[in-house]
């Protein structure tokens, strides 16, 4: 059986224009990761995941914590 972690993970999104708060793009969630990967793998993958979410967004992590 592959080795997996869960991780808890906490964002703000903002218009990387305007700073302005985008509600719609922010959120919280407990998802599960190889665990093959380091932490700063599965940190960087979710940062990544949610600048693309659309256009000209800037990801503010508020935590990123093994569950």
């Amino acid at each position: 059986m592959a080795k997996t972690q869960e991780w808890f993970f906490s964002w703000n999104a903002y218009d990387l224009s305007t700073d302005e708060y985008l509600i719609e793009y922010s959120g919280s969630e407990v998802f599960v990761s190889d665990g093959t990967k380091s932490s700063v793998e599965v940190y960087e993958g979710q940062i990544e995941k949610y600048t693309n979410l659309r256009g000209n967004i800037r990801i503010h992590c508020l935590a990123f914590n093994p569950v």
